[in-house]
């Protein structure tokens, strides 16, 4: 009698999770941009609103990486995108769109990375928010602010720089269907934070860089992380109770401050704590989560 023997070789398997977001790095063009300010030359991306959001490309000899913005490589590859974050003195907006490749499924974890520089404009901001939808936006008026409640924010004092790539990332529990994704400022001009970071010579306004965006179906806590201390804030946005997780049995002040940084609320917090908010003002709120040995700020809305 003959047997077959068959022999499986059990060998690791690393496993990374796939790019929802096709052209993350800006790279595939339907054609080259001629002018800075043709995003839509990218394949993926487009603009939600009638101003003109920038795509850079080595392809472009009129704006590839040395522009009136100041001089930027890209992080990877040849192209990378730009949008105006606005100015402390107005609500104008730009925003960069991208489509997802496969809609999103309802109670799943997303997260969600970019990487964004500062241009050479007097201004720089940490408010940079992501807002994800079923269907497409196009067609707003040039340079408004879109009336949407973003679900996933930049960390408080996350700026980028003139030089670096700043990683901004965050985690998203879908509601199911989500197709699009923009990135931009969806705060209005009281509720933003603006830094002067280079002299009163150069151009007012903040505009940031944008490359490596990815978007991954991935097993995500739901937690921010600075050194050891984690926190879950949920929900945010938020209308009536706001809840604060940590991972943490010492006891830490809790405050909360608005965006003029009067103080709100003050507790003290031992691993978890719920803040009624129903007789706050809309609007963004600021936490700090403090004792001798650690801290944590973040922000949240209150709608």
């Amino acid at each position: 009698m003959k047997y077959l023997i068959f022999v499986i070789l059990l060998l690791p398997i690393h496993l990374k999770s796939q790019n929802l977001i096709p052209n993350g790095s800006f790279e595939d063009t339907t054609a080259c941009p001629y002018l800075c300010n043709q995003l839509e030359k990218a394949v993926g991306w487009y603009n939600p609103t009638l101003a003109t959001p920038d795509m850079f490309h080595s392809c472009n000899y009129n704006c590839n990486y040395g522009t009136a913005n100041g001089f930027q490589m890209p992080r990877t590859g040849i192209a990378y995108g730009g949008y105006v974050t606005g100015n402390p003195f107005s609500n104008g907006r730009e925003y960069v769109g991208t489509i997802i490749s496969t809609p999103l499924i309802a109670g799943e974890c997303y997260h969600v990375e970019f990487y964004i520089s500062a241009s050479h404009q007097k201004f720089v901001t940490d408010d940079t928010q992501i807002y994800f939808s079923d269907s497409l936006i196009i067609g707003f008026p040039t340079y408004e602010m879109l009336p949407f409640i973003p679900q996933v924010f930049n960390a408080q004092g996350n700026y980028p720089d003139t030089t670096n790539w700043t990683l901004v990332q965050g985690d998203y529990f879908a509601t199911g269907g989500e197709n699009y994704m923009i990135i931009g400022n969806f705060f209005d001009t009281t509720n933003t934070i603006y830094i002067q970071h280079l002299p009163s010579t150069f151009p007012g306004g903040s505009f940031h860089y944008i490359d490596d965006v990815s978007l991954t179906h991935s097993p995500c806590t739901g937690l921010n992380e600075i050194n050891t201390l984690t926190v879950n804030v949920f929900p945010n946005p938020v209308s009536k109770i706001i809840n604060f997780k940590l991972n943490s049995d010492e006891s830490f002040d809790l405050n909360i401050f608005d965006s003029a940084s009067k103080l709100f609320h003050h507790s003290s917090v031992m691993e978890s704590a719920s803040v009624d908010v129903c007789n706050f003002t809309s609007g963004i709120y600021t936490y700090r989560l403090v004792n001798s040995k650690n801290s944590f700020v973040g922000k949240f809305l209150i709608y």
